[in-house]
C-alpha cells in the first residue's frame, strides 16, 4: 500500500454491527437486494442508448435479481422446514 502512494492512518472507529444470526443476515440480505435491484433497474433504463453499458448493467441486473431470488427462497424454505433443519442442510 505504501508502495502506492497510500498513508497510513491510525484512528479510532465505530464498530461494525454484525448480523450474527443467519436467519437475520438473509433477511437483511433480501432488503439490500430489492434496493440494489431498483437501483440497477434505473441505471438500465437510462443507459439504454449506450450498448456497451447497457449490455454489462443488465447482466449485472440478472445477477441481483438471481441474489434476490435465492434469498426469498431461503427464507420461504425456513418458513416450511423450521430454522434447526434448514441450518442442517447447510452443512
Amino acid at each position: 500500500m505504501l508502495d502506492l502512494g497510500g498513508k497510513v492512518e491510525l484512528q479510532q472507529r465505530e464498530a461494525l454491527n454484525l448480523i450474527e444470526d443467519p436467519i437475520e443476515f438473509l433477511k437483511a440480505d433480501l432488503e439490500i437486494s430489492k434496493d440494489g435491484v431498483a437501483i440497477v433497474d434505473k441505471l438500465v433504463e437510462a443507459s439504454i442508448t449506450d450498448h456497451i453499458s447497457y449490455d454489462l448493467l443488465k447482466e449485472y441486473y440478472k445477477n441481483e435479481v438471481e441474489d434476490l431470488l435465492w434469498s426469498e427462497t431461503e427464507l420461504e424454505l425456513i418458513e416450511k422446514i423450521g430454522k434447526g433443519k434448514w441450518l442442517l442442510l447447510q452443512l
